[in-house]
């Protein structure tokens, strides 16, 4: 290699500076600002177009949680736990370790725990006297043989023939109307094996809960156990924490219920969203059996309560829930991307003060140039590109929630029409009931048979004073389940 050829590599290049500081704005500032800026503006759009499928999200999570608190349907959901439970004798020692850990599992003392052998022959009872039922008979376990014997009946039965079901609807209103007498509750006790029954009863304070039990692991002495709680002795706080496992952004808040005291925010009277600088609060009025459970203590009276305050339902909806997971890595790029033009613009000084020194390899400088004037354009473009994507997606997702408002908004039409036509055509055949006829049961029935001729009904009936004049179209009534009124009744009490 030639002396000229040397010193032109080994030399200096003198380079103007406000071209070198011009070309370092455009391949470098500019791509990095507008990556940064492309990042933002990507993680914003993705928070509002994630919101609404999380407000879903967080909707259909507070119903199930209203659900939930409903003291029964609590109850309900530890029949897993429940059955989990053994006992390997019925010694006495056993049945009160048992009633003890079935108490932990409810989170109330249960007023009676009869349990039962394999046959529901041998039952045994083990009782807790509130303080305030000093005089309070409690059955006798023998009592129970007949609504175990038939729970027993009804997991074994076979639902193939109309006439073994009828059998046991009329044994179980037997049965239920016993157990009415003894607990003297408000309706008949109908006790099912899958889900706790609820019922009222003055003489024992309030509501009471009866759940049937049967354990996975029986043996020959105890093979289950019929629960019978006082919704006084029911902790709601139990209830709560349990809950808040499964629940983790559900709150039950009091709200004071006066307008004055809510004059600056009406609308926290019932429900509405709320944003914070963290979250969104979304707030629900609660279940109104919970509402009642609540004022009431699970007893018969109000409890003292001077603000009268009403249990709401709140979900707190961090916003950080909204975020892409790209947010994560936000801060990280930042501090890249400060680092990077802090060192690129320390680099474009030197070089336009002293110029650029060929000693090290060309090559290798100009490709590590190219590939840091490429990468943030490139993280620009895929910004860009996955937000498109992500937009597509939320779009779909729009239109099949489109799509279904639509088809349940013209079921539902319908439905309404189809309920309005029967509710007018029961209207008019009623309207043939007069005080002229009304003490006429056979002309009572003439009409209960029209009616169920052009309607699809189960059952009609007419109360009078002294007793009630009813018609059944027991082909018309389900082979694996019977409602009662019950369910209304809890539904709709107080």
């Amino acid at each position: 290699m030639s002396e000229q050829a040397s010193n032109s590599i080994k030399g200096k290049i003198v380079v103007s500076a406000p071209r070198l500081m011009l070309a370092w704005c455009l391949l470098v500032v500019f791509p990095i600002i507008a990556s940064i800026g492309a990042l933002d503006y990507f993680l914003v759009e993705y928070a509002q177009f994630a919101e609404s499928s999380k407000l879903a999200e967080a909707f259909n999570s507070i119903e199930i949680y209203k659900n939930s608190l409903v003291v029964e349907n609590f109850l309900t959901s530890k029949l897993p736990l429940l059955k989990a439970l053994r006992a390997d004798s019925n010694s006495q020692t056993q049945l009160d370790q048992l009633k003890n850990r079935i108490d932990d599992l409810i989170g109330g003392k249960s007023l009676l725990c009869v349990f039962f052998d394999k046959n529901r022959q041998n039952v045994k009872s083990r009782q807790f006297r509130p303080a305030e039922l000093p005089s309070v008979v409690f059955p006798p376990a023998a009592l129970f043989k007949k609504q175990l014997q038939l729970l027993d009946k009804e997991q074994k039965q076979n639902y193939e023939s109309l006439p073994p079901i009828l059998e046991i609807e009329q044994e179980r209103n037997r049965i239920g109307l016993s157990l009415q007498q003894l607990f003297k509750t408000l309706t008949t006790i109908t006790i099912h094996a899958d889900k706790v029954a609820k019922n009222f009863s003055n003489y024992f304070g309030g509501d009471l809960y009866f759940i049937y039990c049967e354990f996975a692991s029986p043996t020959d002495d105890i093979a289950g156990c019929l629960i019978v709680l006082r919704g006084q002795e029911f902790s709601t706080r139990f209830m709560l924490q349990q809950l808040k496992r499964e629940f983790p952004y559900c709150r039950v808040v009091d709200r004071e219920m006066d307008i004055i005291k809510c004059e600056e925010r009406p609308e926290q009277l019932n429900s509405g969203i709320t944003r914070l600088s963290d979250r969104l609060i979304i707030s629900s009025p609660s279940e109104q059996r919970f509402v009642r459970h609540v004022l009431h203590g699970g007893g018969v009276s109000l409890l003292k309560n001077e603000n009268r305050n009403i249990p709401f339902l709140q979900y707190h909806l961090p916003l950080t829930s909204l975020a892409h997971h790209f947010s994560e890595m936000q801060q990280i790029m930042r501090i890249v991307a400060i680092v990077l033009l802090c060192f690129s613009g320390l680099y474009c000084l030197n070089v336009g003060l002293f110029g650029v020194n060929l000693t090290t390899s060309f090559k290798r400088r100009i490709m590590a140039t190219t590939l840091l004037a490429a990468l943030f354009p490139f993280t620009f473009f895929s910004a860009s590109f996955y937000l498109h994507l992500q937009y597509d997606e939320f779009l779909s997702k729009i239109n099949l929630m489109q799509h279904v408002n639509t088809r349940l908004t013209l079921l539902n039409s319908e439905l309404d029409q189809y309920l309005a036509s029967l509710e007018g055509t029961l209207s008019t055949y009623l309207q043939q009931i007069t005080p002229k006829n009304f003490n006429d049961d056979a002309a009572i029935m003439r009409i209960f048979d029209t009616i169920g001729g052009v309607t699809p009904i189960t059952r009609i009936s007419l109360q009078k004073i002294d007793r009630i004049v009813k018609k059944d179209f027991p082909d018309r009534n389900s082979f694996t389940f019977f409602k009662d009124s019950n369910d209304a009744l809890e539904a709709f009490f107080p």
